[in-house]
């Protein structure tokens, strides 16, 4: 059981947002985890995307993974074990590999790939039981419906999600044969939306919201990373 669970959504290194470790490692000290759950879309991975690459990219495959993988090492340092869920970004290596029909035995694992120390694990999806007793299960987010409290309503256990970076938001309903209150979280994302990578966005009049989860005592909290003027993270949480 758990009493304090950060929640890291995407973060799609390397594009994620300059101040997304610095944000992340604040929250930390602020709320002291003793577990860390990271949303999956962990790196891009845009060079590699079945939809058409943008021209303005920076970088070559391999020249975007290694980024993408010396920024995502950052966690390595701040915490000794992340649970991180598969996801769609996360997962384009191996469908890339399905697509050219090459066995998945034939592949390293996502800790192989990204060099991950001995308590970084990935999985499909995700159930931890709070110091109250409750559990939670936590997944990315690409599966329907996108609503977080039909997702709870519907598996009858709290959820908490990522990969829509433009849902901040925590929504409660009550198991009239438990009596409990349960929760649904979306945890928005730490991307940096004026890179290569999301010129699609701009399209859309939402924008993604920055910020973190953290589940304190089982009680699910949303951190807003609020920017400035300048689009750099305030400093205030």
């Amino acid at each position: 059981m758990f009493k304090s669970i950060l929640v890291i959504p995407d973060l799609h290194c390397p594009v994620m947002h300059k101040d997304a470790f610095k944000f992340i490692k604040a929250v930390a000290k602020l709320y002291k985890p003793d577990k860390v759950v990271c949303l999956g879309d962990e790196l891009d991975y845009h060079c590699l995307s079945f939809h058409e690459t943008e021209d303005e990219r920076p970088y070559n495959e391999s020249q975007e993974f290694e980024e993408g993988k010396r920024y995502f090492s950052n966690l390595y340092d701040m915490f000794d074990s992340v649970d991180i869920l598969t996801s769609n970004h996360g997962s384009l290596l191996y469908r890339r590999a399905k697509a050219c029909r090459i066995p998945r035995q034939f592949l390293f694992t996502y800790e192989q790939v990204l060099d991950a120390p001995k308590g970084y694990k990935w999985h499909d999806n995700l159930i931890l039981q709070t110091n109250r007793g409750e559990f939670v299960q936590f997944h990315h987010g690409n599966i329907a419906p996108k609503d977080i409290l039909r997702k709870s309503q519907l598996t009858g256990i709290s959820q908490v999600q990522g990969h829509h970076h433009n849902n901040f938001e925590i929504k409660y309903w009550q198991d009239n044969v438990t009596n409990k209150m349960k929760f649904g979280m979306s945890c928005g994302c730490l991307i940096d939306d004026e890179k290569y990578a999301f010129l699609y966005n701009k399209n859309n009049i939402g924008r993604p919201l920055l910020g973190c989860g953290v589940i304190y005592d089982g009680i699910p909290e949303l951190i807003p990373m609020n920017l400035n003027e300048e689009k750099r993270w305030d400093g205030c949480l």
